[in-house]
């Protein structure tokens, strides 16, 4: 993840605006998260108002590590009312859980491709995020995050 943070903090010098988050996130209403996020306004080096994101996700889970790795693009689509922006995203997964079982441990990585929304709310100078999406693969399953952006 530090390389990742160190790749998109360097691309930032050229190119554009970069922002660091933190929120939570809910994995099939079941399992509860905490993650970190780092979005790159890419809409001058591509002509299209489009955002790159990298999010890592760690959930707690009672004898279950899981995290999760999301790489997404977020097209900046409409704005509802006077101050909500929608994009809808997509991209891929890596997902890894391991089952603790006494002192073995037994797990999988498996990688998976993303579908959702990104809904963004400015307040008092931050931005308040929303985010459902589906996975197929990865974690196979439906997530629920929300957090504030700096």
């Amino acid at each position: 993840m530090f390389t990742l943070c160190f790749a998109f903090a360097i691309a930032s010098v050229s190119f554009g605006q970069l922002h660091f988050g933190a929120g939570v996130s809910l994995l099939d209403f079941d399992a509860f998260g905490v993650q970190g996020k780092v979005m790159m306004d890419l809409e001058e080096q591509t002509g299209q108002p489009l955002d790159g994101a990298a999010t890592f996700t760690y959930f707690f889970q009672e004898n279950v590590t899981s995290w999760a790795i999301d790489l997404d693009a977020h097209y900046r689509l409409l704005t509802i009312g006077e101050d909500i922006d929608f994009a809808p995203i997509a991209g891929l997964q890596i997902a890894r859980a391991s089952v603790n079982i006494g002192t073995a441990s037994v797990g999988n990585t498996d990688i998976g491709i993303n579908l959702g929304g990104h809904f963004n709310i400015p307040i008092s100078g931050f931005n308040v995020y929303a985010q459902p999406k589906i996975t197929l693969g990865g974690f196979d399953a439906f997530t629920l995050a929300a957090g504030i952006m700096f």
